[in-house]
């Protein structure tokens, strides 16, 4: 579990990365009157990528575990706004595409929030787990040394 939950959280501090890139050059190029339909193709890959991390995340027929729901809503909020703005985008919508790109951006973030807070507990009950095995071998230990 925490292998899995640093790996959601690597992809998803990945993605973020990517989209708030993406943004930043989106309004840099509006600033300047430039044509933003260029980004068009990095948007839509970006959407991808968050599609197939939700669809692997999802655990196929079995479904998704059940601590997994909240960060699977951040991150199909994240792909639909990747989406939008990849159509705003293409569409030369400039101020449209921003705030879909924001929207993305916040979204993304919420959920690597999120997958940051559920390897921070699994480490936490790692920790604990060790600490009771560690007291429980003391006790033996002791235990040993009372009866000679």
């Amino acid at each position: 579990q925490i292998s899995d939950a640093s790996n959601r959280a690597g992809v998803l501090t990945k993605l973020e990365t990517g989209q708030l890139g993406l943004l930043e050059r989106t309004e840099k190029a509006a600033r300047g009157k430039k044509d933003v339909g260029a980004f068009t193709e990095e948007q839509q890959s970006l959407a991808l990528e968050v599609a197939d991390f939700h669809k692997e995340l999802s655990g196929g027929q079995s479904g998704p575990a059940k601590e997994l729901l909240p960060l699977l809503g951040r991150i199909a909020a994240a792909e639909k706004g990747m989406k939008l703005a990849a159509d705003a985008l293409r569409a030369k919508q400039t101020k449209d595409a921003i705030a879909h790109q924001e929207m993305a951006s916040d979204a993304i973030g919420e959920a690597r929030q999120m997958a940051a807070g559920q390897l921070e507990q699994f480490n936490q009950q790692q920790q604990l787990i060790g600490f009771e095995q560690s007291v429980g071998r003391a006790a033996a230990g002791m235990a040993d040394i009372a009866s000679s």
